[in-house]
């Protein structure tokens, strides 16, 4: 014969016996969930709530019924029912776990225990839901109770009293099922001494990784020290050539830095020369296009060729603090310089420096002032040609002009000269002179620069 044991208010205990042995089972529901979910569906304390539900709380069968007129049973009966079911479906799960795994059979008969078991209509609930017989576990049928007790009263709360009842007949009979008091704290300690040869041994086998995996890098380390060295005996004769190549390199380029001021040298070595060439060929120029313009011989030549000074005189007047030997000095320098001047022709000039645009004006013996390209440091950047031509003036009135503007022309023109920093000197033309001459000057600018 099979039969379930009931459910109590925390949770549920299904239990199934058969010929001595028992299958149980705990199931998380309990009969406080009802009163939890009136208490929060009503709005009202739990111990209120739990009152209502014993006084006036029953398992509502479903179906066409007419629900009571007072709300409070009417929700609680729906509460009950929901909860029901879902007990109904864990014990269900519990036969058919029991009757498929441990072979058993379906039960004859179902007792139900518990406080809540008394819910109205709990019993028809399960009767219907289950269809087996539904009776009301009394754990005290085969015990003696004391004629004093009131039996009425003892039979309303009897079915709560399976666990008091069991407690007490343990020491009288076997118990299939044995209850461990030992303090949560000695089990734990217990539990932990079972797993000790397991930590330990997860420890051996940790320090044994960790001492694997040290090996390991460590081997690593030593081949990545190898290939270091062998990389290290590869480039360093790498590292030779480049620096002896960085050295060849730099030799040249310093050779052709020195064959560049050679070649420097040499071109201004007949700079000079190219210079008179290039204004003689000027001169002839010019005096062909008058012989063949008038019919008539002329010639042109230069009268004097003045250079501007590479730098301003030096002041030789003594500063306040200076000593005599710093002015002998001075004087000794400015003695070099007129020296100089004298030896390419610049006596007659003295530069000074123009007061707002920077240029250097050049202001002769009768003080007309006359443009000069800029130079730097000891460079010669133009030259103030004086000519002396034949007059044609009794052929044409405007011959003499014509020679003037056709040297200039003929200047600016020459790949040698700036005609930007070409012009006349600023004197115009003399007057005739026996037997027959004028004069005119022309500033010329040199497209590059005499270093001397």
């Amino acid at each position: 014969m099979h039969h379930v044991a009931g459910y109590r208010s925390q949770n549920q205990q299904p239990a199934l016996f058969r010929e001595g042995k028992v299958f149980s089972r705990s199931i998380n529901l309990g009969a406080n969930s009802i009163t939890q979910d009136f208490a929060n569906e009503s709005k009202k304390k739990f111990d209120a709530a739990e009152k209502i539900k014993i006084s006036e709380g029953f398992v509502s069968l479903g179906g066409a019924y007419e629900e009571p007129e007072n709300q409070d049973q009417a929700a609680i009966s729906k509460i009950a029912r929901q909860f029901m079911t879902r007990l109904h479906i864990q014990v269900n799960q519990t036969m058919q776990f029991y009757r498929g795994q441990q072979g058993g059979s379906a039960p004859a008969r179902l007792f139900l225990s518990g406080g809540a078991s008394i819910m109205p209509y709990t019993a028809q609930f399960f009767a219907e839901k289950l269809n087996v017989p539904v009776e009301y576990f009394n754990p005290l049928r085969n015990i003696q109770i004391d004629p004093s007790i009131n039996l009425e009263e003892l039979a309303r709360v009897a079915h709560s009293m399976g666990e008091v009842v069991g407690l007490g007949l343990r020491n009288l009979a076997q118990c299939p099922v044995e209850l461990n008091l030992m303090p949560e704290s000695t089990l734990k300690w217990q539990s932990f001494n079972q797993k000790k040869p397991y930590l330990v041994a997860s420890v051996f086998s940790l320090v044994a990784v960790v001492a694997a995996i040290g090996l390991l890098f460590d081997k690593l380390a030593g081949a990545k020290t190898e290939a270091l060295e062998a990389l290290h005996a590869e480039v360093e004769p790498l590292k030779q050539k480049s620096q002896q190549f960085d050295a060849a390199l730099a030799s040249l380029q310093k050779t052709g830095k020195d064959v560049d001021q050679m070649v420097t040298w040499m071109d201004e070595r007949y700079y000079w020369a190219d210079v008179l060439t290039e204004l003689r060929g000027i001169m002839t120029k010019v005096e062909t296009g008058m012989k063949n313009k008038l019919r008539t011989d002329s010639g042109i030549w230069i009268e004097q060729f003045v250079s501007a000074a590479p730098r301003e005189n030096a002041d030789v007047t003594a500063q306040p603090g200076e000593t005599a030997q710093d002015k002998s000095q001075a004087e000794l320098r400015a003695a070099a310089d007129e020296m100089f001047r004298k030896r390419y022709g610049l006596s007659r000039s003295v530069v000074k420096p123009a007061e707002s645009s920077g240029e250097q004006v050049t202001v002769d013996a009768t003080g007309t002032p006359a443009r000069k390209k800029k130079a730097g440091p000891n460079e010669v950047a133009s030259i103030t040609i004086t000519f002396r031509a034949v007059s044609l003036s009794s052929v044409s009135a405007e011959a003499n002009k014509e020679i003037v503007y056709s040297m200039l022309n003929e200047i600016k023109s020459s790949p040698l000269f700036d005609p930007d920093w070409t012009d006349p000197d600023g004197k115009g033309i003399g007057a005739e002179e026996p037997p027959g001459t004028f004069t005119f000057g022309i500033t010329v600018g040199l497209k590059r620069p005499f270093k001397l």
